[in-house]
Parts: structure tokens; sequence; C-alpha cells
């Protein structure tokens, strides 16, 4: 497992909330490239996230990579939320680092490493603030997260097998 230097800087103040790290992995049946196109597709976070992302809009000109920035609203135990993003270490088909830079309350950072050219570790950790009483709750919708990377990944890299073997039989169908 590679080891990457985290900066944390949670200044935010959050009357009653308590610092709470989550950190869990996954083994995910396809290329780490798959995954990582996956957890990197942030505009795609409200159809494959529904559950922490109502809303996302890229509001930085930067649309990938390090330093793209993006908008996230939502709602959680009827309380909505609005929190801005910013991809602040990224390493292609390794590991973005993303902070919450509205509310300074929180770091996430998700980490792909490949096992052989078909299985990958999906790793998170996420360092935030939040009501103790809510904890196991988000836990649960990270432990749901991982598990929609999962059959998001699986499901795009079972398309490109399909399409590849397509792409076989057509050409063994051109004459020479």
């Amino acid at each position: 497992m590679k080891t990457y230097s985290i900066l944390l800087f949670l200044v935010g103040l959050c009357t009653g909330c308590t610092q709470v790290i989550f950190q869990d992995s996954i083994l995910i049946e396809a290329p780490s490239s798959v995954v990582f196109e996956v957890i990197t597709d942030y505009e795609s976070y409200d159809e494959l996230l529904p559950m922490l992302h109502k809303e996302v809009e890229i509001v930085s000109e930067q649309k990938k990579g390090l330093g793209v920035a993006w908008k996230s609203t939502g709602t959680f135990k009827g309380h909505s939320f609005t929190s801005t993003w910013m991809v602040t270490q990224f390493v292609e088909n390794e590991m973005v680092q993303m902070e919450d830079f509205e509310q300074n309350k929180g770091i996430s950072i998700l980490t792909t490493e490949g096992i052989n050219s078909f299985v990958t570790d999906y790793q998170i950790y996420i360092q935030t603030k939040m009501y103790l009483p809510y904890k196991w709750d988000f836990f649960d919708i990270y432990r749901e997260e991982m598990q929609r990377v999962k059959v998001e990944a699986e499901a795009r890299f079972q398309q490109i097998l399909a399409n590849r073997k397509k792409l076989e039989w057509y050409n063994n169908l051109k004459p020479e």
C-alpha cells in the first residue's frame, strides 16, 4: 500500500460537533483506471451517490485533476447542506484528496491500488466533523458509497470487455 502525506486543517466551527474518522476498503473486480474514473467523475455523483448529493456542479475552470472544485447540495435527516469541495492532491489512477473548503469540516482521501490487472483495492479515508449521534448513519452511507462505486466500476469494466469481444468478432469477419 502506498502512503501519502496528508495535511489536515479542520478549523471550521461546528457547535456540538466531534471530529470522526471513517476508513475502509473494498475489492473491486475492475482495473484501477476504471475505478479511478468512477471516483473522479464528480458531475455524476448525484446519480451515483444520491444519498449524499442531490445536485453537483463543477465550479472551477479545471475539470479534471488537481484544482477541480465542485459544489454539492443535499439533505440529511431533514437538514439541507451545501458544500464546496476542492481536489488538493491528485495522482492519476492512484489517489485523490478532496477538502471541504466552504465549511472547513472535512477531508476525503480516495485511493485505488491495483492488486492485479483486473482487481483493485479501493480505499476510503474520511475525516470530518459531525454531530456524534449521526456517526453510525454516516458510516452506513460511506459503506453504501463504496458498494455503489464497486457496482458502477464493475459494470463499466464488463462493458469494456463486451465491446472488445464485439470488436474481435467483427475483425474476424473481415476478409484479409
